[in-house]
């Protein structure tokens, strides 16, 4: 594996790493919201007519997007791995 490379997967497994975990905290603190709101608001959705009660659905849509940009960082990060085995092994 070349230096860079490896600096390279390195990086994107910090982003993914980062980018999963933010969305795996975004997703515990939109279900806490939910929960602590569904007394007065009921179940969160987005048409709701109170912005307090629209904020669990909006957490939760921003934790979908940030869970769906961790997997797209692992698969590019598998990629890259693969391809760095590859190139080691010429």
């Amino acid at each position: 594996m070349s230096a860079v490379g490896l600096r390279r997967l390195l990086r994107m497994t910090a982003a993914t790493l980062a980018a999963g975990l933010g969305g795996l905290a975004t997703l515990a603190i939109a279900i806490v919201l939910a929960s602590l709101r569904f007394e007065r608001c009921g179940p969160s959705r987005l048409d709701a007519t109170q912005a307090a009660c629209r904020l669990g659905a909006q957490v939760l849509a921003g934790a979908y997007v940030l869970l769906a940009i961790a997997l797209v960082l692992g698969a590019a990060t598998l990629t890259l791995l693969w391809r760095l085995r590859r190139e080691r092994g010429r």
